[in-house]
């Protein structure tokens, strides 16, 4: 005997019904489905990058599992979410006790390495980050080494090397800077590079007969 998708079937060939009728629809719906109903109850849904999430869990095509995996300061606890980027987000545990929504590309490229306590420590382990002295270490440094920097061509296009590895060096070859009129000066060698023994706090005046001797026009 004839099975009713096969009845339905034969009399869908032979013309006796409408092509959009609802039950060729129906059996076109039925017979094109590419996922059966075991595979649905087996899986879970499908996320909008076709993988399919397992127990509810944000896990797609690309996302490697790092849990429990150390990144600098941090150790990945478990899944968050997915940002609106379509980056995956973990939660992190600092060594400092705090815990972090971080992308997980973020760690892995080292872009992130602690909660923000790195970086707080590194900017007040001397206590000085908002003051003058500080202010003119960065300028100079900037000035020799960022290209980007509007008076770069005169400083490091020009070979100027910045040779201090901390503010701490630098602060101890200066010392404070004796009034507000002061600023750091190359001297005794104005071609000289900003480095230990070739650095002072300057006035205007000072920086004026310290500069390097201008070529003449025609030479």
């Amino acid at each position: 005997m004839d099975s009713p998708r096969e009845r339905s079937a034969s009399r869908l060939a032979s013309g006796n019904q409408d092509s959009s009728s609802p039950e060729r629809i129906r059996w076109l719906a039925g017979s094109t489905s590419s996922e059966t109903d075991g595979e649905r109850e087996r899986g879970g849904d499908r996320g909008r990058d076709g993988a399919r999430n397992r127990g509810g869990e944000l896990m797609g095509r690309e996302t490697k599992n790092i849990k429990g995996q150390r990144f600098s300061r941090l150790v990945v606890i478990g899944l968050a979410r997915e940002s609106r980027h379509g980056h995956t987000q973990w939660f992190a545990r600092c060594d400092c006790g705090a815990t972090r929504v971080i992308d997980g590309s973020d760690l892995r490229r080292g872009q992130t390495k602690s909660c923000g306590c790195l970086n707080r420590e590194r900017h007040t382990r001397h206590g000085m980050s908002r003051t003058s002295e500080y202010s003119a270490y960065r300028a100079a440094k900037r000035r020799c080494t960022n290209p980007r920097t509007s008076d770069y061509e005169r400083y490091g296009g020009r070979g100027v090397q910045f040779r201090f590895e901390s503010f701490e060096q630098f602060f101890s070859a200066l010392g404070p800077k004796p009034t507000r009129c002061h600023s750091i000066d190359r001297f005794p060698d104005p071609n000289g590079h900003y480095e230990p023994g070739n650095v002072r706090w300057a006035t205007a005046k000072q920086q004026a007969n310290n500069r390097r001797p201008r070529r003449k026009r025609g030479n």
